[in-house]
């Protein structure tokens, strides 16, 4: 959200995690990926306000596919996740259903 997320619907300023050089996933899978002088790398080595960058740094995570990957992880994290608490809440299956319920809404989340 705080790099792809839609300003209108989350609140925050477009890409905010790049604006205070957050060290998000997706900015540790790009940076892990691309060159060490590729637009990333050159924002992250600025300091906070000069963000001139951002466009070309946003470019380079997606030409590295760094929105695909962290949904993918997140999306396999979630699974293991709702695995481990069926084991834990099965004898409560009101609890399975609200337990879910969260989980899934924050997956998806856009706020």
């Amino acid at each position: 959200l705080g790099i792809w997320g839609d300003a209108k619907e989350t609140g925050k300023p477009d890409a905010a995690d790049l604006l205070r050089r957050k060290q998000s996933l997706p900015v540790i899978y790009t940076l892990a990926r691309e060159a060490d002088d590729g637009a990333l790398h050159a924002l992250y080595r600025q300091s906070v306000g000069h963000d001139a960058g951002i466009p070309q740094a946003i470019a380079s995570m997606n030409a590295h596919g760094a929105h695909a990957a962290v949904t993918a992880m997140a999306q396999h994290h979630y699974e293991l996740a709702c695995a481990a608490l069926a084991a834990v809440v099965a004898p409560h299956p009101d609890k399975q259903a609200e337990i879910h319920a969260l989980a899934d809404g924050l997956l998806g989340r856009r706020v």
